[in-house]
C-alpha cells in the first residue's frame, strides 16, 4: 500500500505543477527529484543523475534526433516545399480535415522518437487556415500520428509482446487491427466536429498525387533509410538534413540562420528532462515496486491485466517499457486460461491508453510545445478519446473468443 501511496502522490504532483502551468521541463525536473525522495534514493544519486543523463548516449541521441527534426522542418518551410505539400493536398482534397489527417497518418506508419513533430508544421499551416486553437491541432497531429501501434509489426512493442507472450506475430496483428480502426474510428469523429471551410469537388488527379510525394522527398528518404536500409534514425534524419541542405539552392546565411532557429531551448530541454525522469524511476527502484503492486492487490485477474501496464505506460510514455516490464508479471494471467489472445490485446490496450495519457510521452509533450498548447485543453480532447478507445477494448475482450 505504501509504494501504491508513493507512485500517485507522484503522478499528483506532476498534474498539479502541469496545471500550474509550471514549465514542462521544470515540472518533470522537480517531479524526478521528489520520486527519488519517496523512495528514499541517496542525496548524491538524485544529484548525480542530472549530470549523468546529459552525458548518456541515449539521451544525446534522442536530443540530436529532435533537433535534426525540427532543422528539416526548417529548410522544408524556406524551401517552399512544406508550401508546396499544402497547396497539393488542398487540390487533391476539397476538404482540409483529410490532408491535416493523412500526413500524421503516414508518418506513423514509421517507428520513430517524437515522429509527430515531422508533421506538425504542414498540420498547424493547414490548422490555421480554419483557425483551429493549438490544441484542436496538437490533438489532431497526436492522434493520427499513433493509429498504427496496436499492430504494426515494426514497433518494437508489438514484437516484445509476441515475445514474452509467446505467441505468433500474425495472431496479435489480427487480434488487435480492430483497435487501430476504432482508433480510427474515434479520430474521425474528432476531425467530424473540426469547421469545414471547403465544399468544393476536386476530381482526384494522380499527377498532383506524384508533386505531394515528391515534395515529401526528405520524409520519405529517411522512411526508406530505416525500413529498408535499416538506417538508426540518427544517421537516418542527418542524411535527409544533409540532402536538404545541397538541395535546397538557400544562402549559406540562410541555412545557418535556419540552423540557429530551429535550436529550441524548450523542446530539446523536455527531452532532457524526459531522460532524467526516466533514470529517477529507474534508479528508485519505483519501476521495480510494480509487481509488488500487483501482488498486493485482490486476486482480480483482469483488473491486475488492466493496472499493470497502465500505471508503466503512464509514468514511462514508452510502448516497449510497458511491454518489457508489465508484460513478464501479467504473463502467467493472461496464458494460464485457455483464451491468450483477448487478454493480451487488452493488456496492451490498456498500456498504450497509458501512454497516449503520459505527460512525458515525447510526442505529445513536444507536439504540445510545438504549438503553444495548454496541456489541461489538450485533455478535454485527449481523455474522451482515450476512453471511448479503452470501452472498445473491453468490448472486444467480451466478444473474443481466444
Amino acid at each position: 500500500m505504501l509504494i501504491i501511496i508513493r507512485i500517485l502522490i507522484a503522478i499528483i504532483l506532476l498534474v498539479v505543477l502541469i496545471r500550474r502551468k509550471v514549465n514542462l521541463a521544470l515540472a518533470l525536473l522537480l517531479d524526478a527529484v521528489a520520486v527519488g525522495l519517496l523512495f528514499r534514493t541517496p542525496a548524491f544519486d538524485i544529484l548525480t543523475t542530472f549530470p549523468r543523463t546529459m552525458i548518456q548516449l541515449n539521451t544525446l541521441e534522442f536530443l540530436f534526433i529532435i533537433y535534426m527534426v525540427l532543422v528539416l522542418a526548417q529548410l522544408m518551410r524556406a524551401s517552399g516545399n512544406l508550401d508546396r505539400i499544402i497547396l497539393n493536398l488542398d487540390k487533391l482534397f476539397a476538404d482540409y480535415r483529410i490532408g491535416a489527417a493523412l500526413l500524421p497518418a503516414l508518418i506513423g506508419l514509421l517507428p520513430m522518437p517524437a515522429g509527430a513533430m515531422l508533421s506538425a508544421p504542414i498540420v498547424r499551416e493547414m490548422g490555421n487556415k480554419a483557425s483551429l486553437s493549438s490544441e484542436k491541432m496538437t490533438f489532431l497531429n497526436y492522434w493520427f500520428r499513433h493509429l498504427w501501434e496496436y499492430f504494426w509489426p515494426l514497433y518494437p512493442a508489438i514484437l516484445l509482446t509476441a515475445g514474452i507472450f509467446d505467441i505468433s506475430l500474425r495472431s496479435i496483428m489480427i487480434t488487435q487491427f480492430p483497435l487501430t480502426f476504432a482508433a480510427l474510428f474515434v479520430g474521425l469523429i474528432f476531425l467530424l466536429r473540426l469547421p469545414r471551410i471547403k465544399v468544393r469537388q476536386n476530381p482526384f488527379k494522380v499527377k498532383i498525387l506524384a508533386k505531394t510525394i515528391f515534395y515529401l522527398w526528405p520524409v520519405l528518404t529517411i522512411i526508406f533509410l530505416v525500413m529498408v536500409l535499416k538506417f538508426r534514425m540518427a544517421w537516418s534524419l542527418g542524411v535527409s538534413v544533409t540532402l536538404s541542405v545541397l538541395f535546397s539552392r538557400l544562402p549559406i546565411k540562410t541555412i545557418s540562420s535556419l540552423f540557429v532557429k530551429a535550436f529550441s531551448i524548450s523542446s530539446l530541454g523536455v527531452i532532457y528532462a524526459v531522460f532524467v525522469f526516466k533514470n529517477m524511476l529507474d534508479l528508485s527502484g519505483a519501476l521495480a515496486a510494480i509487481p509488488q503492486i500487483v501482488e498486493g492487490l485482490p486476486a482480480i485477474k483482469i483488473f491486475v491485466i488492466f493496472f499493470a501496464p497502465f500505471i508503466v505506460g503512464f509514468l514511462t510514455g514508452v510502448n516497449s517499457a510497458f511491454a518489457g516490464i508489465a508484460f513478464p508479471i501479467i504473463a502467467p494471467l493472461a496464458t494460464a486460461s485457455g483464451a491468450p489472445f483477448r487478454l493480451v490485446m487488452f493488456a496492451y490496450a490498456s498500456g498504450f491508453a497509458g501512454v497516449l495519457l503520459s505527460p512525458v510521452h515525447l510526442c505529445l509533450c513536444l507536439t504540445k510545445e510545438y504549438f503553444g498548447a495548454d496541456f489541461p485543453k489538450v485533455y478535454r480532447f485527449l481523455l474522451p478519446s482515450v476512453l471511448m478507445l479503452f470501452v472498445i477494448s473491453i468490448v472486444l475482450l467480451l466478444i473474443y473468443r481466444h
